[in-house]
């Protein structure tokens, strides 16, 4: 089995989402560049909902691959872009290539919660954005399975001024 990654952003109160409002509930642009470095030339798995998000440009990029986890066949049709019905499957069929999981929630929780798939994150790369905004959608807290390797912490160039940190956990060996 490959292993695979991990990559999130989450507010004060773990909220990663609103299922009022789909979409970003802030806007980092050093995070989204941060993002965007650590999927590139991976596969990312990533739940329907959340790939229906994504940005158009993000989707029809050349150096990443999507492995979006649904039962509907109505994606978008991209070469890049194919369906899974489960993310054990779609880890199966990634084999040999770097994954990565993007989210959205039910896709956090089932791959921190199922004993099938946990062993095989290695990395858990954690952004802390410091806002309120309100989620109704939260990332589960990180197993004791992982540590926190390192921490760098960012002063926002954001008109809000949000000021955030990235922390990469590692698995326990």
């Amino acid at each position: 089995m490959a292993l695979v990654s991990m990559i999130v952003a989450i507010g004060n109160q773990r909220q990663i989402g609103s299922s009022q409002k789909p979409g970003l509930l802030w806007r980092v642009n050093e995070d989204l560049k941060l993002f965007k470095e650590f999927t590139k030339n991976s596969t990312l798995i990533v739940g329907r909902k959340t790939f229906e998000t994504l940005p158009k440009s993000m989707i029809c990029s050349e150096n990443r691959k999507f492995r979006v986890i649904t039962k509907s066949l109505l994606l978008p049709n991209h070469s890049n872009v194919s369906t899974s019905p489960s993310i054990k499957d779609a880890i199966q069929s990634s084999q040999g290539e770097r994954i990565v999981i993007i989210g959205g929630g039910q896709i956090y929780k089932e791959s921190l919660f199922n004993l099938e798939i946990l062993p095989l994150i290695d990395i858990i790369a954690v952004s802390e954005i410091n806002t309120n905004n309100e989620g109704d959608i939260f990332f589960p807290e990180i197993p004791s399975c992982f540590t926190a390797l390192d921490t760098e912490y960012f002063p926002s160039s954001t008109p809000n001024g949000l000021k955030w940190k990235f922390t990469v956990f590692s698995r326990n060996l």
